[in-house]
């Protein structure tokens, strides 16, 4: 169902972003500009230096792909300030953990896999940032975020799940990508997003960095950042901003296999920005029976 966005409640403008440190220019304090489409040099000199600081050689992947630090930067720059409570249910290989609390942030994530929280907790405390950041073993699609850090609290999710079964985490049954329908992945992320909620603070960010994919079986295009944003839209929260990233994958583009699939070769995620605002039910505008008339704003 298409929401009416006619009559919802006009959405208020966020606090401005907080420059800190010696630099007031916007783009030192974000490490990117602030475009729509975003590109990301592996070779930058920030992004080496991001590297280094996670311990991006291996040790924290388990196998996996390792979430971009400097777009970690950005998105943590952008939506949260210094002191301010990130959440990640989905926190795999630690790249997001280290980068918040480098950047002064507490930060608490969830992964499923024992392993890799030990290995990320153990580089958080060789780093002397364990007092402001930590894993915890836990899942998330039934974790209580309440008890752990208390109602309205964090500012900030910051998360990637897995794309389905795009890759293999080998976390257990309860593991996301192991899940054997897309149907129930998508349930199973909507019950993270459900048991998360009730942390945030009103009006908080909800950054999710996702991709499309292709079903393994149907071979249709899986529009994962779109499905996500609805499950959002349908527990209150408020579609604020997406952005394209590029340069997340080195593999050039072979026209050969565009040949026989006739599918673009995907070389970009999008970073899906949602806004927590939840109304009262008496004000949420029913899509279920036509208006006529002009529309009507309702006041904030």
């Amino acid at each position: 169902m298409i929401p009416d966005f006619d009559h919802l409640q006009p959405l208020p403008k966020p606090q401005p972003v907080h420059l800190s440190g010696r630099s007031t220019s916007p783009k030192a304090h974000l490490g990117k500009p602030a475009t729509s489409v975003m590109n990301l040099d592996r070779k930058s000199r920030l992004a080496k230096a991001l590297k280094r600081l996670v311990g991006d050689a291996g040790e924290l992947r388990g196998g996996a792909s390792v979430y971009p630090p400097d777009l970690t930067m950005f998105i943590v720059a952008a939506h949260s300030r210094p002191g301010d409570l990130i959440v990640d249910p989905f926190a795999g290989g630690g790249t997001r953990a280290i980068i918040s609390a480098h950047l002064g942030r507490r930060y608490l994530g969830l992964d499923i896999r024992a392993d890799e929280v030990a290995r990320v907790n153990a580089r958080l405390k060789s780093l002397g940032l364990a007092d402001l950041a930590s894993i915890e073993h836990a899942d998330a699609t039934t974790f209580d975020w309440t008890s752990a850090v208390g109602p309205q609290s964090a500012s900030l999710v910051m998360t990637c799940p897995p794309y389905w079964n795009l890759e293999q985490y080998r976390g257990g049954p309860r593991d996301l990508s192991s899940l054997p329908t897309y149907a129930a992945f998508l349930s199973a992320t909507s019950g993270a997003i459900d048991h998360l909620s009730s942390a945030l603070t009103l009006d908080a960010f909800a950054v999710w960095t996702l991709g499309r994919l292709a079903h393994p079986l149907t071979n249709e295009l899986l529009d994962l950042p779109g499905h996500v944003e609805q499950v959002h839209r349908e527990r209150g929260y408020r579609t604020h901003d997406r952005q394209v990233v590029t340069g997340l994958s080195p593999a050039p583009a072979r026209t050969r296999t565009f040949l026989q699939s006739r599918r673009s070769l995907r070389n970009h995620e999008e970073v899906v920005v949602m806004r927590y605002l939840p109304l009262p039910a008496t004000t949420q505008a029913s899509t279920d029976t036509p208006r006529s008339g002009a529309p009507q704003r309702r006041e904030p």
